[in-house]
């Protein structure tokens, strides 16, 4: 999406409960915080923004740079995949994982000293055989295969170290056919180079001997095997940690398993102490909404200078920060029916959706959202003041039965900006309940299409329609 320039590093992406044709991802830790910066999704490893990206960029496009980035065992549509494509939905190898890091690597080094782009910088890694001194003086047969770690480096000179090279060797550049910029993969470094280390190494920014290193960690479903994969401008390593048989294992964690043994062969290898260069070219100084990681838009109240990709220019600006009327204390929302004009006060404020909103006020305190309109006022409707936070884009659902056999039931939940709301329940125009303070409601309709409508004291609405499907032996 960066180098497609559909968002900026930082751009707010969306961290809330979702449902897409049944497909729920969840966070590692089961929790959502509202709204995160997409540098920190990706750093923090969450699920839920990362589908929601997807979801907006289409399972489609993704595969396709997938495959020219060198994964060949993605051999079915995106259809077969779906969302779960960025969740690792889809089987690969370590081998086929370092050669993309290293392709990614190789273009922005190619940038750096060329200020060029050639097809030849994305090509899949091949095993060679390397021989040590004593197998020359011995004639060892041991083979290849009998190799069951690798390092590889993937800058231009030869190295010792390596037991991994590349050896295509078709170099002919070609202008502006890189499948991804130069300025949207350094980003992707910068963020991947806050992924929070090993306990015994979380204080490396304290130490300027310290590694710079942009890597990420991966966990099979079930704990079953576990990956971990950094890269430098000079090396890329790759580990592997599991079980043959592919049994499960408590702790087997991408963290607790396979970052620990990357980066002990990182010690071990040489450090120049150089980083990636921005690729100044292709970025622009912008000033930038500071809460909300978009184009700063007039109403912004605090702003940023940021360096970012040149190609997201075209970004919207941001949508969260809206000019209001206020009283003359600032507590209420008003308007001309209810309050003299010139007692009213124009202020900007940071308001997300209610669904969002609900999650990110619990990890932050600071955060005001939409005061509330002023009692005696009447009309305003601009601003939505529910949502509903369960189930969210559903195409259909199946409610199962309890485990006793005796029907399910659809459990709704909403969530309202008012936290003392009174809500009013109706399933197809039949009064169902009211709720106050927790907005959930068990319903059981029968299988078909139905309406559900949620309405508040102040006559905002809700309205949602649920397809119901029948379960085995049902109708």
């Amino acid at each position: 999406m960066l180098h497609h320039g559909e968002i900026l590093p930082n751009t707010l992406i969306a961290d809330v409960p979702v449902n897409f044709s049944g497909f729920s991802p969840k966070n590692f830790d089961l929790t959502y915080q509202g709204a995160v910066p997409a540098s920190e999704a990706l750093s923090q490893s969450l699920n839920v923004p990362a589908v929601e990206m997807l979801h907006q960029f289409g399972e489609a496009r993704f595969l396709e740079i997938l495959r020219k980035l060198g994964f060949t065992s993605f051999i079915y549509p995106a259809e077969h995949y779906g969302l779960s494509l960025i969740l690792g939905g889809g089987e690969c190898s370590l081998l086929e994982l370092a050669g993309a890091y290293a392709s990614l690597a190789r273009v922005l080094n190619r940038f750096e000293s060329a200020q060029e782009y050639t097809t030849g910088d994305y090509r899949p890694l091949e095993l060679f055989r390397t021989k040590f001194p004593e197998e020359k003086r011995n004639d060892t047969r041991r083979k290849d295969s009998d190799i069951s770690g690798f390092m590889f480096k993937k800058a231009g000179a030869k190295s010792h170290h390596s037991a991994i090279e590349n050896h295509n060797t078709a170099r002919e550049s070609e202008e502006s056919l890189s499948l991804l910029s130069a300025a949207s993969i350094w980003c992707t470094m910068e963020a991947l180079q806050q992924v929070n280390r090993p306990r015994e190494r979380s204080g490396w920014r304290h130490f300027e001997s310290s590694r710079r290193l942009a890597w990420k960690t991966g966990t099979s479903f079930g704990l079953r095997d576990a990956w971990a994969l950094g890269t430098t401008p000079e090396y890329v390593v790759a580990v592997w940690a599991g079980n043959a048989d592919g049994e499960g294992r408590p702790g087997l964690t991408g963290l607790s398993a396979a970052a620990p043994a990357m980066f002990d062969l990182f010690d071990l290898l040489p450090q120049s102490g150089v980083w990636f260069e921005r690729p100044e070219s292709e970025m622009s100084l912008e000033e930038i909404c500071a809460e909300s990681g978009y184009k700063a838009s007039v109403y912004c109240r605090s702003k940023t200078k940021q360096t970012v990709p040149a190609r997201g220019l075209k970004t919207a600006v941001c949508p969260y920060h809206r000019l209001v009327h206020l009283s003359e204390d600032g507590k209420f929302r008003v308007n001309a029916s209810c309050y003299s004009l010139d007692r009213i006060r124009n202020d900007s404020v940071f308001v997300l959706p209610p669904a969002m909103e609900w999650f990110y006020r619990k990890s932050h305190p600071a955060y005001r959202g939409l005061p509330p309109l002023l009692e005696t006022c009447s009309g305003e409707k601009e601003f939505q003041q529910m949502e509903i936070l369960y189930p969210r884009n559903p195409y259909s659902l199946y409610i199962p039965r309890e485990l006793d056999g005796s029907p399910g039931k659809l459990v709704v939940e909403v969530v309202h900006r008012k936290a003392s709301a009174l809500l009013f329940w109706h399933l197809d125009d039949r009064w169902i309940g009211n709720t106050r303070g927790i907005h959930q409601m068990s319903i059981d309709p029968p299988p078909g299409n139905h309406t559900l409508s949620v309405f508040d004291q102040d006559g905002n609405s809700l309205i949602q329609d649920l397809n119901i499907q029948a379960g085995p032996g049902e109708r």
